[in-house]
């Protein structure tokens, strides 16, 4: 299964573009539901292990992508707000 990094490394390798777009569907949310970021945006790196589940170019220069929200925290623990919540 491709990660969200192997996409951008085909996308804009050196993560040195300003518009190139990648487009985020939200946890939980619709297929027009995205966060939008450049390519090159330090904001991904959270995301960069993350599989991608289905993807598909909207316009020029501009790719949307869900990813697996479920295995992702899983993994890593980001979308616990609950636990976070109470300190655990």
């Amino acid at each position: 299964m491709m990660k969200v990094k192997d996409l951008l490394d085909a996308i804009d390798y050196n993560r040195e573009s300003d518009h190139e777009i990648i487009e985020i569907c939200r946890c939980g949310g619709e297929w027009d539901e995205v966060d939008t970021a450049v390519t090159s945006s330090t904001l991904l790196l959270p995301l960069y292990t993350a599989n991608i589940k289905c993807m598909e170019a909207t316009a020029a220069n501009i790719i949307r992508i869900d990813i697996d929200w479920d295995e992702l925290n899983e993994r890593t623990g980001f979308y616990n707000w609950d636990d976070n919540k109470s300190g655990g």
